[in-house]
């Protein structure tokens, strides 16, 4: 787990729970745990983010598309 974790949020949890680190592989059980977790949650909404973008820039081209569409339906009659 310490591989995975990266040394900043090791930092900041150590300076929040006032627990002084020298270096990441000195870092505590109750300090390691929650700063992988939160690197992971960080991740897990950087890749998140990077799907729904897609989505989003889709549904935007399809709803202006089909919007132009109803009006000049609509201009016509």
């Amino acid at each position: 787990m310490l591989r995975q974790t990266h040394s900043k949020d090791i930092a900041l949890l150590s300076r929040v729970s006032h627990e002084v680190v020298a270096r990441p592989a000195g870092a505590r059980t109750f300090v390691l745990v929650p700063a992988f977790v939160v690197g992971e949650l960080r991740s897990a909404f950087a890749i998140g983010f990077a799907l729904y973008l897609p989505f989003v820039a889709i549904d935007l081209a399809v709803a202006s598309i089909l919007t132009g569409w109803a009006c000049s339906c609509s201009a016509r009659q």
